[in-house]
């Protein structure tokens, strides 16, 4: 297959916010409107993965127009080799 004939497959691009450990008792205990601690905090860069694979990092906005969040690219590795 060439390269250009991959271009069309569709991937799964995934912004993760953050991450925090649980024990199953605490998780068992969530509710509605409980609160969990990440961490990372509020304007740090969040990792791009595309299949598990860290692609970029990027900053959270929030985009009024569409009444919804998405992420600013600020670094980007298209993976190929020079």
């Amino acid at each position: 297959m060439g390269e250009y004939a991959v271009q069309g497959i569709p991937l799964v691009i995934e912004a993760v916010l953050g991450r925090t450990r649980l024990t199953v008792a605490q998780l068992s205990k969530l509710h509605r409107d409980d609160h969990i601690d990440l961490d990372t905090n509020f304007g740090d860069p969040v990792d791009l993965k595309v299949n598990g694979t860290v692609i970029g990092r990027g900053e959270i906005v929030f985009d009024e127009s569409k009444t919804a969040i998405g992420v600013k690219i600020v670094e980007i590795s298209h993976g190929r080799r020079r």
